[in-house]
């Protein structure tokens, strides 16, 4: 296997990893938008922005890592919760994105 195909295949099998988390994002988005989610809601949501900021960035995948930092760092400033659904949807397009 060549070099290029071992990274192929490493950037499919982060695809299949975070392919649940779109339906996780998507609940997130949700609860926000009915106010119906917890302080542990908003620090799980932050870990996840912030892990896969990272992750997507070593993977070649910038439009996600960046929409995934820039919920990450709106969460850390305390954004309010009507403009970090708006990064969250922005977060959710480019995840969308990188799965099709």
């Amino acid at each position: 296997m060549t070099l290029e195909e071992k990274i192929s295949a490493l950037s499919e099998e982060y695809r299949d990893h975070i392919r649940p988390e779109l339906e996780v994002l998507r609940a997130y988005i949700s609860r926000l938008q009915s106010g119906d989610y917890t302080p542990e809601d908003l620090r799980a949501l932050q870990q996840l922005a912030h892990m896969q900021s990272g992750s997507a960035g070593s993977f070649g995948y910038e439009q996600l890592a960046e929409a995934a930092k820039a919920t990450d760092v709106a969460m850390i400033q305390g954004l309010a919760i009507p403009d970090l659904v708006q990064r969250l949807k922005a977060w959710e397009t480019a995840l969308n994105a990188t799965l099709a």
